[in-house]
């Protein structure tokens, strides 16, 4: 048997549509943040979930096109780093509801325990929903791949 023969054929599953998007960089970032709370509620009596939350929010598309720019430079290209606007705005989106489901989050909406778990429980639905539905907007916006570069 041939190796082309026997070589896997890659095909996107549910799996990848829903991690597609998730910028995991950031999300690890603020994950890494948000472990620290205890220590700075000791120290200040509070933790600025608000402000930690929209600085990851804001460094998203920065980190992506930071990563974009490396593998430009690596991969031996020269000049201006190619530019798209939809993946780092599907990823700040993703970001946007996936860290809402990093429990401890929900306590920027409600100071109520009870309250706090059903924020938690819908963050992680609508995280879930957002990824699928980020995948499914790409082939109306990502750019594509057979797409002369655009002229100056």
């Amino acid at each position: 048997m041939s190796a082309a023969a026997t070589a896997p054929v890659p095909r996107s599953d549910g799996f990848d549509n829903l991690v597609k998007y998730i910028p995991t960089e950031t999300v690890t970032i603020f994950v890494a943040i948000c472990s620290a709370r205890a220590a700075v509620e000791t120290i200040s009596g509070t933790f600025p979930y608000g402000m930690v939350y929209a600085a990851c929010a804001a460094l998203t598309p920065l980190l992506l096109w930071l990563i974009a720019a490396g593998r430009h430079r690596t991969a031996g290209g020269s000049g201006p780093v190619p530019f798209h606007w939809w993946p780092p705005t599907a990823a700040t989106i993703a970001f946007l509801f996936w860290a809402m489901s990093v429990p401890g989050v929900t306590r920027m909406f409600t100071a109520q325990e009870q309250h706090q778990a059903a924020w938690g429980v819908l963050a992680g639905i609508a995280a879930l929903l957002v990824s699928l539905l980020l995948s499914l907007l790409e082939p109306l916006f990502a750019p594509r791949s057979d797409a002369p570069p655009p002229q100056d």
